[in-house]
Parts: C-alpha cells; structure tokens; sequence
C-alpha cells in the first residue's frame, strides 16, 4: 500500500505544483528605463495609475538649472489627464482658479484644457504643462528646472483631478 500511495502523492503533488504555476497571472514586462541622463540633465517617466486617479509617481528631485525631460504616459485609464507644474504655495489658488473658469464656462475650459489663463495664473506656472492624454498617448514635457531651491507642486487639472492627481518636484541647488 505504501509504494501504491507514495506515487499517487507524488503525482497528485507535481499536478497542483504544475497547476498552480500555470493559473499565475503573467507578469507585465518592466517599462523599458528611460536613456541615462546626460550631466545637467534629468529623465523623469510619470504615468497614471489606472482607476485610482493618482500619479504613479508623486515625488522627484531635480538639480537647479538642470534640463528636465517628463515622459508623460497614460497606459490604461480611460479618462484625460494632464501635469502642470506650479511654483511653490501657488496649487490652492492656482486649482481654484481652474474650478472657477469650469463653472463658467465648461466648454471654454475644454478647450483651454482647463488651464486658467489670468495673469495670475498664468505666473504660477513653472513649466509648460502637457496637453490633455487619453488611454494610450504619452507627452514629453522639456524645460529648464527653476533656480530657486524649493518644493514645486505638480497636478492635474482635469475637473476635480487634482484633489488625488498630485505630487512634488523638489528642487535642490
């Protein structure tokens, strides 16, 4: 009974082990690292976490007066998003801004993809913000970081993304 059972066991063990490694999900392949960053400058790659409305990155450093290259990359959300990046204590003002000019006028804030444009505003921002990106479409964003060490926040404007859709560039000297 015993060399009856030993075999059985065995072959019942390597079935569930053969199973079990085949009812794994696969594993997505590693996005491909972005090229090495000449000195002066920094390669950063920002993507959207699909169904959570969030960055899947919410913090980098960059040095003062370096080149900066954002990939900017929506892979599986189905919404639009877009990253602005904003002097340091200006997102509260710079966000409701954005709010106002959406209750005021929705289809003109689409078409300005939400990004306020008073003066005011307009000053907040440090880099050129990325257009709005859909499911699949990616966007580089190229500018000199600022040379005043600090926190710059960065966000989405899209109504009501940037109470989640956010983060910080800090800038060190």
């Amino acid at each position: 009974m015993k060399t009856v059972f030993a075999p059985t066991l065995l072959a019942l063990a390597l079935a569930t082990t053969a199973l079990s490694v085949r009812a794994e999900e696969p594993k997505p392949a590693a996005p491909a690292a972005p090229a090495a960053a000449a000195a002066g400058e920094t390669k950063v790659v920002i993507g959207v976490v699909p169904a959570v409305m969030q960055y899947d990155k919410k913090a980098f450093s960059v040095k003062a007066g370096d080149k900066v290259s954002i990939l900017f990359t929506n892979k599986g959300c189905p919404l639009q998003h877009n990253l602005v990046i904003l002097k340091p204590g200006t997102d509260a003002k710079f966000g409701m801004a954005a709010d106002k000019m959406i209750v005021a006028d929705a289809a003109g804030a689409m078409t300005k993809v939400y990004l306020p444009d008073d003066a005011e505003s307009k000053a907040s921002i440090v880099a050129a913000s990325t257009k709005l990106i859909g499911t699949g479409q990616n966007e580089i964003l190229t500018f000199t970081a600022p040379a005043e060490a600090g926190a710059y926040p960065f966000l989405c404007t899209f109504p009501g993304h940037r109470f989640l859709m956010k983060g910080v560039m800090t800038v060190t000297q």
